[in-house]
């Protein structure tokens, strides 16, 4: 069970799946052998559920598709201007709270999202 909550644990707390799935993790700092016993797990939990309910005769309630009708609901942070996005590059690579390691992922993540803009 312990191993369960190392990898799964809670929504709230610090866990590998977190970690993993939100991309807090570097390349190369969590083995490869780590991350394919994430996906096989989440894959047989997921099959374990799905056998539990079709015993118990129960549904998992699906939530509704999202539909984006408007290609003005596609605009991300609309607010943001070059003058913005010059102090935001200036202090990714001044912050300490951004590792180095992880530098070159936020650099390319700022120039992407100035390429669609």
């Amino acid at each position: 069970m312990n191993v369960l909550e190392v990898f799964v644990g809670s929504p709230r707390g610090l866990n590998l799946r977190n970690v993993l799935w939100h991309g807090f993790a570097a390349p190369h700092e969590v083995p490869a052998k780590y991350c394919s016993a994430m996906v096989l797990l989440t894959a047989g939990l997921g099959q374990l559920l799905k056998r539990y309910l079709r015993h118990a005769e129960r549904a998992l309630p699906r939530r509704p598709p999202l539909a984006l009708t408007r290609v003005g609901d596609l605009s991300v942070f609309p607010g943001v201007t070059h003058e913005v996005l010059s102090v935001l590059e200036e202090l990714t690579k001044k912050s300490t709270f951004i590792l180095r390691i992880m530098l070159p992922y936020w650099e390319l993540a700022l120039i992407k999202f100035k390429s669609h803009r």
